[in-house]
């Protein structure tokens, strides 16, 4: 299932993504809106890209790296500053904040509405298995 709907831009340490609140969309209640807590899985899914994007440019250096799969082991202080996610577009921004041993990442993660207004935030743990 994935729920990002557009990547604007991606690199070794950083994502940011578009989610669109749309009738019709995963999650949308009848009112049009999604509860914060898809917030986490819109975080989760854009940390997904950065550490998929490490392991595509190992590849093309000619590193024999195996792709990982990704596994949400904690979130921390998760702050929702709404009720529900409105209809429009959201932007989702997780920059990584450090490895944590050989198969632990730490994301700092935020989601913004289009007037870039501060809608969540979060520090997600996630361990490449």
């Amino acid at each position: 299932m994935c729920l990002i709907d557009r990547i604007i831009s991606l690199d070794a340490g950083s994502a940011r993504c578009e989610v669109d609140i749309k009738p019709g969309g995963l999650f949308v209640d009848e009112a049009g809106c999604v509860p914060v807590w898809v917030g986490l899985e819109y975080m989760g899914q854009t940390a997904a890209l950065i550490g998929g994007y490490q392991a595509s440019q190992a590849v093309e250096c000619g590193s024999a790296v195996d792709e990982k799969a990704g596994y949400l082991a904690a979130c921390r202080q998760y702050r929702s500053y709404v009720c529900e996610f409105l209809p429009g577009v959201l932007t989702t921004r997780c920059v990584e904040n450090g490895l944590l041993g050989d198969t632990m990442a730490q994301y700092i993660c935020t989601i913004h509405d289009q007037q870039d207004q501060l809608l969540a935030e979060a520090t997600l743990t996630v361990v490449r298995m």
